[in-house]
């Protein structure tokens, strides 16, 4: 397993490179999925709670869609007795997805109107050339991609 105190990985390259894969609407759904399937690996890291709770936090931060606030939520409330004192950071969590859920709901179609005067297309826009999962693969392959070569630097130092 990539997550052990071992492989040499130190918590905040493993933390950044969490966040980038997060930090895109296919990527979150994989690191929902990744925590879910590593969870016990990950708070048995040296530090694990402490970088779940971050993780946690900073996946809240670009939640968009309530499918992806349900998985996350279901996540939370699977885990809860063995979060620790993650648990704070994952009720915030929580409040946070529903309060930014709640600001897009009153105002994204407002907005989504508003761009679609301001910024009208000029070119229209290509076909699709990619299945619709390409996205997703290839984040889990970035990822993957990521860890293995930090970790393989990491064994050299």
């Amino acid at each position: 397993m990539l997550i052990t105190s071992e492989a040499g990985i130190r918590l905040q390259d493993f933390s950044a490179v969490t966040s980038s894969v997060y930090s895109n609407h296919y990527g979150l759904n994989f690191t929902i999925n990744f925590i879910r399937q590593n969870f016990m690996e990950i708070i048995g890291f040296n530090g694990g709670v402490d970088l779940l709770a971050t993780i946690l936090t900073g996946i809240a931060e670009h939640v968009s869609t309530r499918d992806q606030a349900e998985e996350l939520r279901n996540f939370i409330e699977e885990n809860q007795a063995n979060l620790g004192t993650a648990v704070g950071a994952s009720q915030q969590a929580l409040r946070t997805v529903e309060e930014n859920l709640a600001w897009l709901d009153q105002n994204g179609e407002e907005i989504s109107n508003w761009l679609s005067v301001s910024l009208p297309s000029t070119t229209p826009a290509p076909p699709l050339t990619t299945p619709h999962d390409g996205a997703g693969s290839f984040s889990a392959s970035v990822f993957a991609i990521t860890v293995s070569l930090i970790l393989t630097c990491v064994r050299f130092v």
